[in-house]
């Protein structure tokens, strides 16, 4: 009769713990670690040189870095522009120089050092 109880026992602990995995939900510390941040959408183009881009809303990211590549030359990178507030609002960036004609670059990065991919837009020309 104790080996019954013991092995109905048994059965009740696996059968919780399968339920309890079954039903778990998000991921784990480790999966989310090895996730890169999103990069944010669209990029527009302001008068002259300059770019936007709106905040992704995410709080795991802590800057966002902007690179441009002209006619075959490597990508350089330019800066980039610390997360404010909620990171809902729009980023703004100068880009020195000529750059007709180049695509400008932006990605996350988030708190951990790590960076996603990058949005990328072509600037057509200098606005008037």
């Amino acid at each position: 009769m104790k080996i019954k109880k013991n092995l109905l026992l048994s059965s009740i602990l696996i059968l919780t713990a399968s339920l309890s995995t079954a039903n778990s939900v998000g991921i784990s510390f480790e999966e989310d670690s090895a996730l890169l941040p999103s990069p944010p959408g669209i990029i527009y183009q302001e008068d002259k040189l300059n770019i936007r881009w709106l905040g992704t809303a995410a709080d795991s990211i802590s800057e966002y870095r902007v690179y441009l590549t002209c006619k075959g030359n490597e990508r350089k990178y330019l800066g980039s522009k610390t997360v404010k507030d909620d990171n809902k609002g729009w980023y703004f960036f100068v880009i020195s120089g000529y750059a007709q004609g180049c695509t400008a670059e932006i990605s996350s990065v988030d708190h951990k050092g790590l960076e996603g991919q990058a949005t990328r837009a072509v600037i057509i020309e200098e606005k008037k």
